[in-house]
């Protein structure tokens, strides 16, 4: 790489003016043309900015050397490898998680979530607080921080800009209240509500010896994506840790608020029902319909391109057993009709919401309906998709051809129906922030953690020892 670097300098000063002291010696070449110093230019800076990527995710590089030392960075079985949809080999005495105490004052001693039994709002924005009730409740997690390789910080972000948390006598969400003046919802507040935990945090000994081993778990769009849009400074400062979070795709204008290599993609989760998986591709196919999907496209139809797309394709009842519908979203009705529509279908077909966000609470009412997963998005991370196998649990259909849905299911075999199932019950707990599925995503999560300790542990080892030439 250094000797790369070397050439592309000597072509780009050549290119630039040659060698200042040829005449010297008594010969000048001919000066290549501006073309080729712009090329090394240009060259030089790619490979510059590939390398400054590199060293910047690759956050263990970037702590201080007493974090550094390889035994903070060592798997609990070293000699074995994570494989995917496993964490054998990963002991539970070895404790990886510390969640944080908040202070009562700062953290939300209440929270009430939109939509949650009443159904208001998506209630894929609960997925913070059933995912940090998980990771407290783990195995995986210890009570004393010395102990953990992994800090948790529960943030609570959606409740605090999307729904309606009280901090003591400070209310921020519905009504936020600072003493001075008072206003709906906003991002604004959110933001304001974890400028307020970040000064808390930033004084914890864990983050200022491994702020890079610190986890913040946001739902949907909400969090590090809005962080980095209203306070750039603060998401530097969030940036440095591991983001677990529903959003799996990139956003213009905040393309560091998701990175596949580093951070970890979780399911929206539901506050329905687990309806069981059919027991076989017979139960499966009586089911009343083949595919089912109903959503929200209200807003311009350029931020719904998929869903409009796939419901012109087969909205007008020529497929009977496809039902894809545009609901409402917002009434009783709609959201029983959906419901019914999830636990009556083989395959629940997810659309991704509007772009460029791309999430879409939905999937987690899919995952706990029990039906099998058709995912058209051709742009998101799948959740915990490092370790789990959807690839033989699940179908995919390119955005662009709708029409290609229909001849996917057709051609399915009742074997290959049967296989799908099978693994689909074996994997689900896997997604779910439940006490009902033991650990669950928690050790996905886990799992993707120590992946992560694993490249770090590697880029060090040659770091500190070069391969000899």
């Amino acid at each position: 790489m250094f000797g790369l670097l070397r050439v592309l300098m000597q072509y780009a000063v050549v290119g630039a003016g040659g060698d200042a002291n040829a005449s010297v010696h008594g010969w000048a070449p001919a000066r290549p043309s501006w073309r080729i110093a712009a090329a090394g230019y240009v060259a030089l800076l790619v490979v510059m900015l590939a390398l400054h990527s590199v060293f910047k995710r690759t956050s263990c590089l970037r702590a201080d050397t007493s974090s550094l030392s390889p035994a903070i960075w060592t798997s609990p079985d070293k000699s074995r490898p994570v494989e995917k949809g496993s964490t054998s080999g990963h002991h539970h005495h070895n404790k990886l998680l510390y969640v944080y105490d908040i202070p009562p004052s700062l953290a939300g001693a209440e929270c009430s979530y939109c939509g949650v039994g009443a159904g208001r709002a998506d209630p894929g924005y609960m997925t913070e607080h059933a995912a940090h009730q998980a990771l407290r409740a783990s195995s995986w997690t210890t009570r004393e921080a010395h102990e953990a390789r992994w800090f948790v910080v529960p943030l609570l972000y959606s409740c605090a800009s999307v729904c309606h948390m009280r901090l003591g006598e400070l209310q921020v969400g519905k009504w936020f209240r600072d003493g001075r003046a008072a206003a709906c919802a906003t991002e604004e507040a959110g933001v304001a509500y974890v400028r307020r935990v970040f000064g808390w945090l930033s004084e914890q000994p864990a983050w200022r010896a491994a702020a890079h081993r610190h986890v913040f778990v946001w739902s949907q769009d909400k969090g590090a994506y809005r962080i980095a849009e209203h306070d750039p400074a603060l998401f530097a400062e969030l940036r440095r840790g591991v983001f677990v979070q529903v959003a799996g795709a990139f956003m213009p204008g905040r393309p560091l608020a998701f990175e596949p290599s580093w951070d970890v993609v979780i399911p929206p989760q539901s506050d329905r029902p687990i309806v069981p998986i059919p027991a076989s591709a017979a139960d499966a196919r009586a089911r009343q319909r083949t595919v089912f999907w109903q959503g929200a496209a209200a807003y311009a139809h350029s931020t719904y391109p998929a869903r409009v797309a796939f419901v012109r394709e087969y909205g007008a009842g020529q497929w009977p057993k496809v039902k894809l519908r545009i609901g409402q979203g917002g009434s009783a009705s709609d959201r029983e009709s959906a419901a019914r529509g999830l636990t009556n279908a083989t395959f629940c077909l997810f659309l991704s919401g509007h772009s460029p966000q791309r999430w879409s609470g939905s999937l987690g009412h899919m995952i706990a309906s029990g039906c099998l997963l058709i995912f058209a998005d051709d742009v998101s991370t799948l959740p915990l998709g490092e370790t789990l196998p959807w690839e033989s649990m699940s179908l995919q259909v390119p955005e662009a051809t709708p029409a290609a849905l229909s001849r996917l299911v057709e051609a399915l075999s009742d074997a290959k129906l049967d296989e799908m199932l099978r693994q689909w019950r074996a994997v689900r707990p896997k997604l779910l922030f439940a006490p009902s599925a033991r650990d669950g995503a928690v050790e996905q999560v886990a799992a993707a953690l120590i992946r992560r300790e694993a490249t770090c542990m590697q880029m060090l080892t040659t770091a500190l020892h070069p391969p000899h030439r």
